[in-house]
């Protein structure tokens, strides 16, 4: 099964600013967060996902956001092998790639408290020509 593609607007809060009146580069970790939730909502659509945990988290902020900008982000897989799964968000503001993210997940198993397996029949979703820096 492919994993979904999904876009997600990002509401710029005023809190998210900082004194140089752009978003704060703590913040941009928290969009991928919620770029990732409507990931697995979309996902949990289908099936019931496994619970995974994160792993490692990198960015790359490629142009300031301010309070006034429309952002949207492009969440998807780039790759699911074994117990672990890529995830990629690009954010962006006027059809511009302003950030890119990637968070590194691990199947978890509760009771265990250990790495699993995620489903083998997931596949990496195709990367959308719309995420494309």
């Amino acid at each position: 099964m492919k994993l979904p593609v999904v876009e997600s607007q990002i509401q710029i809060r005023f809190a998210d600013i900082d004194m140089l009146g752009h978003v704060s580069n703590s913040v941009y970790p928290q969009y991928m967060d919620l770029g990732r939730v409507d990931f697995f909502v979309e996902l949990g659509k289908t099936e019931q996902a496994p619970i995974s945990v994160v792993r490692s988290v990198s960015y790359d902020m490629l142009r300031e956001i301010t309070l006034m900008d429309k952002a949207k982000m492009i969440t998807w897989c780039s790759s699911v092998d074994g117990k672990r799964m890529t995830v990629n968000a690009n954010i962006f503001v006027a059809n511009s790639c302003v950030a890119k993210g990637t968070t590194v997940l691990v199947g978890f198993d509760e009771k265990t408290r250990r790495a699993c397996a995620l489903p083998s029949h997931w596949e990496a979703s195709n990367t959308p020509e719309n995420a494309v820096i």
